[in-house]
């Protein structure tokens, strides 16, 4: 309710889906709210939503977290058959190719994105793996990415 109460003022029909300083103000007010609102959880949600800021940071810290999440414009995603790319788009200009067929896709970019390779989210990962909460159960973190 809280959250909701800060952000009761956004006139939705009025917001670009597409224009990103639409949505860079309304990421602010949004973590603005959360941490104005953090101190009415419950004391034992708010230890669990605390035991996450470290691994978050890392992540962020490596280009991959929640933060860096919303930073980021759209996101095109490819499976190649031996991994998986994804290419987000960023403040300028730019253009993703995919070309293939049966046998596999070759992805050619150009201009203002980025290309993620799954190894670099892996990598990431198992970086700041140690910083997990202590009660961080791998089984259901596995199961729910499975999922």
């Amino acid at each position: 309710q809280c959250i909701e109460t800060a952000l009761a003022d956004i006139d939705w029909d009025t917001v670009d889906e597409n224009d990103d300083t639409d949505w860079a103000a309304i990421d602010a007010r949004y973590e603005q709210a959360e941490a104005d609102c953090k101190d009415l959880l419950p004391d034992d949600v708010k230890a669990e939503w605390e035991a996450w800021e470290p691994f978050d940071q890392c992540l962020t810290d490596a280009g991959f977290g929640p933060a860096a999440s919303m930073e980021t414009g759209p996101v095109v995603y490819v499976e190649t058959g031996d991994g998986g790319q994804t290419i987000e788009f960023g403040d300028t200009p730019g253009s993703v190719t995919i070309t293939g067929d049966a046998d596999g896709v070759s992805v050619s970019t150009e201009g203002g994105v980025r290309v993620v390779d799954e190894a670099e989210i892996d990598a990431a990962f198992e970086a700041c793996e140690a910083l997990l909460p202590d009660d961080f159960d791998d089984d259901d973190f596995d199961n729910a990415a499975a999922g």
